[in-house]
């Protein structure tokens, strides 16, 4: 009888929790020691024990036999062994062991003597009237005084290992020649399988000679047919080069012809002297015509001289106009005044307008800043009034916008009645009124929405934090990781064995702790304190102001975190520092008034930052 062949239930539930709670009770370094042998993804020993354990039940029979090695009570597997090979007490002293150990460790340690000695035979009668329940597992360590007195009492009945030998000599013999005669058939099976694996490496041996054979000639060929055709285009090139110089020569011989014909002279040369010619002759007959124009010339050039000096004076006299102009205009103060009241009326709207952009912009005005921008538009309207008195008055409604920043909480009510009343009797039009009305409406959500942030834990973060005062902040890391997908999403890692769930490693914990750092750095009176799951061998300070918290009230098992967080929210918080918690979990958050999801806490910190 082993752990598989129990039922599901609290037997299966009760021996695996008693596996783990042994485990637990092993040094660091053994820890370590039998996690590095098995497969898993998670770098926590404990974690990685129980998923390889889950994923393979079977195993746990083995893995026992290493764990209690390094138990105090792993000296009973030495009696426990000779006990079951003589078959002599079993029931009494299954009993016994099971009052030492309890029931679950009991059943393990026989379970783990069977798989290291296979020649143990135990009843399954016996272990059958253990209880194998939660109730009945053990998490610490036997006592010393009933372990040894167990040993004393075991020790004095056992048998001798030449009793032992006597006994089970003939059988095991036999139990030898029986394992013999399947090593033999399993080794001739090998060497036939052996014989017939090298059988078709030689043939596929032999017929990868033959394909790169093949290959080889087909290379081979494509080579020699390239370089072919290399040579055919090197040979047409030749024959036509040697066309050319065909052809250059007979003209070579054609223009020396020439030259031997007309006296020795070049064509070249022939025209060199027509161009002579040609010159020369041009030369006498501009000396034999300048004597007949001459004075035309002369003439010419005078009526051009005449011409640039009225052209001169043309333009004197222009700009003498356009500078009197200019000078009447200035000394006009009554012009003067026209023109530029009509320039400036445009310029200040402009900037009534920037300014009523930056007040609609901004959350809360100044009182000085509210009076000059009441100044400011009080005058606009009175220039436009006095320059532009036909205009409509419908540009006024941009600078009444800016003007509802500036109104009271208890004021506003009436001034959306006001502007209802304006609408009504047509001062102003039905899209002026909506605009104006729509304005007024959102000035009273928004100063809704700020009261409301005011009294918000993160608002009440921020100014704790910015006064300088003690601040502990308490951060599940669990949540955090899995809430904040904009900054750990490149961090996640999908488990092998449960696809579509994903954890987080050591190089997320260690950006965590980057992101809060600054705070400390910000606000010396500012703790910052990192609750983490399970066992790690992370740096448990890695900056000043900012520590790893690992679990102590819950070694293992789920909420280890939040557990631990309660734990401190009780016990741990410093009585000069105001305590805020930052986690999803319902239990934790009724524990503390001033908590913070993780998506509020990445709020502050973007800010702060």
């Amino acid at each position: 009888m082993t752990l598989r062949d129990l039922k599901d239930g609290d037997g299966k539930v009760g021996i695996k929790q008693q596996f783990l709670a042994d485990f637990a009770l092993l040094s660091v370094e053994n820890q370590q020691a039998i996690a590095s042998k098995l497969t898993g993804e998670s770098p926590l020993p404990f974690d990685r024990l129980s998923a390889f354990v889950e994923a393979n039940p079977r195993s746990m029979a083995r893995l026992y036999a290493e764990i209690i090695e390094g138990l105090p009570f792993g000296i009973i597997m030495g009696p426990l062994t000779v006990l079951f090979l003589a078959h002599d007490h079993e029931s009494k002293y299954v009993h016994k062991i099971a009052e030492v150990l309890g029931s679950p460790r009991a059943f393990l340690a026989i379970d783990a003597a069977s798989y290291v000695h296979t020649r143990i035979e135990h009843s399954d009668k016996v272990l059958r009237m253990l209880k194998f329940s939660e109730a009945e597992v053990k998490r610490e360590i036997p006592e010393t005084g009933a372990l040894s007195s167990l040993m004393a009492e075991m020790g004095a009945l056992l048998v001798t290992i030449s009793e032992v030998v006597e006994k089970r000599l003939p059988h095991d013999f036999a139990q030898m020649e029986k394992r013999l005669r399947g090593a033999e058939e399993e080794l001739e099976l090998a060497q036939k399988k052996w014989n017939e694996t090298r059988e078709r490496e030689a043939k596929a041996h032999a017929r990868g000679k033959e394909r790169a054979a093949a290959e080889a000639r087909a290379t081979a060929e494509a080579a020699v047919k390239a370089e072919l055709d290399s040579l055919r285009s090197d040979l047409l090139r030749a024959e036509t080069d040697k066309r050319v110089a065909l052809d250059e020569l007979n003209a070579a011989r054609q223009k020396l012809a020439l030259i031997e014909s007309s006296g020795g002279a070049t064509p070249e040369r022939v025209a060199a002297i027509r161009s002579e010619i040609l010159v020369q002759a041009d030369e006498r007959v501009r000396s034999a015509v300048s004597s007949e124009v001459r004075p035309w010339l002369a003439k010419l050039n005078q009526m051009e001289a005449q011409q640039a000096v009225f052209a001169t004076g043309d333009k004197l006299s222009l700009d003498a106009v356009d500078m009197a102009m200019k000078e009447a205009a200035e000394n006009d103060l009554l012009l003067n005044w026209q023109a530029n009241r009509e320039k400036a009326l445009p310029v200040i709207e402009r900037r009534l307008e920037e300014v009523d952009q930056l007040m609609a912009r901004m959350l809360v005005p100044s009182a000085k800043l509210k009076a000059i921008h009441q100044q400011l538009r009080e005058s606009v309207i009175a220039c436009r009034k006095a320059i532009r008195p036909a205009d409509p008055l419908g540009g006024i409604v941009a600078a009444m916008l800016a003007g509802v920043k500036a109104a009271k909480d208890e004021d506003m009510a009436s001034i959306a009645e006001a502007i209802d009343r304006l609408r009504k009797a047509g001062v102003l039009e039905q899209a002026e009124a909506n605009s104006l009305l729509k304005s007024v409406n959102q000035e009273r959500q928004l100063r809704l929405d700020r009261s409301a942030e005011r009294l918000s834990v993160r608002a009440r973060l921020a100014r704790e934090f910015h006064a300088g005062h003690g601040i502990d902040i308490f951060i599940d890391a669990y949540n955090f990781t899995h809430t904040a997908h904009q900054h750990f999403s490149r961090f996640a890692r999908e488990s092998k064995f449960n696809k579509g769930k994903y954890s987080f490693g050591q190089d997320a914990r260690d950006h965590l702790a980057s992101m809060v750092k600054s705070l400390h750095e910000m606000n010396v009176g500012c703790r910052v304190l990192i609750f983490l799951d399970g066992i790690n061998a992370d740096a448990l300070k890695p900056f000043p102001g900012v520590k790893f918290i690992l679990p102590s009230q819950q070694k293992f098992g789920t909420g280890q975190a939040d557990e631990e967080i309660l734990h401190y929210v009780k016990h741990n918080c410093r009585p000069d520092a105001k305590t805020f918690v930052v986690t999803n979990d319902k239990a934790v958050q009724l524990m503390s008034d001033m908590h913070l999801s993780p998506g509020e806490f990445a709020i502050f910190l973007a800010e702060v930052a």
